[in-house]
């Protein structure tokens, strides 16, 4: 988050240095109570930057605040699940999935194939 505030100040920054140029020109402005007469560009520009800088701070809070939220809730999940696995690791395997003396399982037969490969020489001469 540090990089998109270090370019909202760079931005800020740039209002400010456009109304400092042009601090000599006033505008009047007619708002729906009211008109300002005679604003200076300067410190229109200082206002605005003002408040891009206050809004980009407050949305750095908030994403900070949701990020801590989701890191807490994905903490107590990964809590939850390694108990399950501990529990689990605890209890014996089914009689299905036990393996026999050789180290293999009892529906799993080993392969009589013979496989054919790169390594064995058998790939084609260029």
């Amino acid at each position: 988050m540090r990089p998109v505030l270090a370019v909202v100040l760079v931005v800020a920054g740039l209002i400010l240095v456009v109304g400092a140029l042009n601090h000599a020109q006033t505008v009047s402005l007619d708002c729906v109570v009211g008109t300002w007469s005679q604003a200076s560009v300067f410190v229109l520009a200082a206002i605005v930057a003002g408040l891009l800088v206050a809004t980009a701070v407050l949305a750095a809070a908030a994403a900070g605040v949701r990020a801590a939220d989701d890191r807490r809730k994905l903490e107590n999940e990964l809590e939850r699940t390694y108990a399950r696995l501990r529990a689990a690791g605890g209890q014996p395997a089914s009689p299905s999935e036990q393996p026999r003396e050789g180290g293999l399982r009892e529906d799993v037969a080993p392969s009589s194939e013979e496989h054919v490969g790169v390594e064995g020489g058998d790939a084609p001469v260029a």
